[in-house]
């Protein structure tokens, strides 16, 4: 990303030295991490918490099925997340539900917000050794297909920006190019973190079941 903008900005001139003494590859590097860091937080207040819980349901109300489904949705179940994206079996939502319910003193048909749902179950979940290290994963693989989808797409509207200033049409390919990563990684986030709510919520249905035996 920081490449792209200097490339686009400003021809270059930084990303492209052929000298680089040492004191100023550690200030590159320091820069490097810090807009990553800076990425990772709009990322997760643009991509997480708006674009996959406000635009599209929350995992976990598509996997117990708390609200009806849209067309969005099912597009995305169909041809971008498949099967991490798509109601768990009612046997399981059932034991979920009627679980979480009594310990919030609310009928199952009153659990509509995905986070109560959440609150309850990701304490067990991560009690469990084993799927706490799978918790884990999944969480560093959504979060970095998330700050790098973010992160490509911005590269991509930097190369527009060139191509459009500088009348240089063969920044469109790349940035087509990058752009469709961008959208890959969107989607691979989108997977990662719908595995994320499935493993919290079929170990809390598991720890269920084991405690009524």
């Amino acid at each position: 990303m920081l490449f792209a903008l200097d490339f686009s900005a400003n021809h270059g001139a930084i990303m492209l030295r052929e000298e680089w003494p040492f004191v100023q590859i550690v200030f590159a590097v320091a820069v490097a991490y810090l807009v990553g860091q800076i990425i990772a937080g709009f990322a997760s207040m643009l991509l997480e918490h708006w674009l996959a819980r406000r635009v599209l349901q929350p995992p976990i109300t598509v996997l117990l099925e708390l609200q009806k489904p849209r067309k969005r949705e099912k597009f995305v179940n169909r041809w971008i997340v498949g099967r991490y994206y798509e109601a768990l079996p009612p046997t399981y939502q059932v034991i979920i539900l009627e679980n979480v319910a009594a310990q919030l003193g609310l009928s199952p048909d009153a659990l509509k917000d995905p986070e109560e749902v959440f609150q309850v179950a990701f304490p067990v979940a991560r009690s469990a050794a084993d799927a706490a290290a799978r918790l884990d994963d999944f969480r560093k693989l959504y979060g970095f297909s998330r700050n790098m989808s973010l992160a490509a797409a911005i590269a991509a509207g930097a190369l527009i920006y060139r191509a459009v200033s500088s009348g240089d049409s063969s920044m469109y390919g790349w940035a087509a190019v990058i752009g469709l990563g961008s959208v890959a990684l969107f989607a691979r986030f989108l997977k990662f973190y719908a595995a994320f709510a499935a493993e919290v919520l079929r170990t809390y249905a598991h720890d269920c079941k084991r405690t009524k035996q």
